[in-house]
């Protein structure tokens, strides 16, 4: 096998599993924003409340093989279940091709395409990878719940302070923000709790806080803050990969230059809303 077809079949592999797992975290937003098991019954549709048969829960193709329908009685199936499992599936290729292929986060020394072609993969590769996979698939189920209007999920976020703190304990080095102390990691969250009354921040922050290390996660946190909406643990868990993915340009990021920029687009949409609220209202 060559070269390109190794990588080309891995990363194909990659995201049939992302898909695969996507399927799985439809289920988990869906019934855990409703405080219902993620185990019992099986997958079925919520309107004839069928069992959907393994034949038509092939995540993607069956949705659109199908029209969005149940192939019993005919009803539509949100596309939100459509776009999980792609965004799931595209997250384990583009996460993979980041932070493992390119080396983007320098956790280790050299590119890691080059060991990659012939079939080798870098030094502790795996369970970094994982890791960063399992706090993406936890972040993708807090963003549906929240936007379903629920809390996080307290499994959210229990796996994820529970897996955060033990990998920030055995992988210290791959913290993005170096390997400060493990109390660290609760310290975000701790001050979240204390300064706001919306606990989403503070969950999400939980969940964030061992995998990527404090410093990152509480600077999406302010900038979560700065922007204007009804749930700040909606706002953090969008910003998080944008942080998480963009923290070795911090050093440009974080030149004055770039928060005089910032200053002025906050005071920009300050000012905006406060317009668009004393605006006359439309009959």
């Amino acid at each position: 096998m060559s070269n390109f077809a190794w990588l080309s079949f891995l990363l194909f592999s990659l995201f049939v599993v992302g898909c695969a797992v996507g399927s799985f975290l439809n289920v988990c937003i869906y019934r855990m924003a409703t405080e219902r098991s993620i185990s019992w019954p099986g997958s079925h549709c919520g309107a004839c409340v069928r069992p959907i048969s393994s034949w038509y829960n092939i995540p993607l193709l069956t949705y659109l093989w199908l029209g969005g329908r149940c192939a019993r009685c005919g009803a539509r199936f949100s596309i939100r279940y459509f776009l999980v499992e792609l965004l799931t599936g595209v997250v384990f290729v583009g996460l993979f091709a980041v932070e493992v292929g390119s080396n983007w986060q320098q956790a280790w020394t050299g590119s890691g395409w080059e060991a990659l072609q012939w079939g080798q993969f870098p030094p502790d590769v795996v369970p970094y990878y994982l890791a960063h996979i399992f706090l993406a698939c936890l972040l993708i189920v807090a963003v549906g719940t929240l936007a379903d209007g629920a809390d996080v999920p307290p499994a959210v976020v229990i796996a994820g302070a529970l897996g955060g703190f033990g990998f920030a304990w055995i992988y210290p080095n791959f913290m993005l923000a170096g390997s400060p102390a493990l109390f660290a990691v609760w310290l975000v969250p701790v001050v979240a709790r204390l300064t706001r009354t919306d606990r989403s921040g503070a969950d999400v922050a939980l969940v964030a806080g061992g995998f990527l290390g404090w410093q990152p996660v509480a600077v999406a946190l302010v900038a979560a803050a700065l922007i204007p909406g009804s749930c700040l643990g909606l706002r953090l868990a969008l910003l998080l990969p944008i942080v998480w993915l963009g923290w070795p340009l911090r050093a440009w990021l974080l030149h004055p230059a770039a928060l005089v920029v910032l200053l002025m687009l906050v005071l920009w949409s300050t000012q905006r809303r406060e317009t668009t609220d004393n605006s006359s209202p439309r009959i």
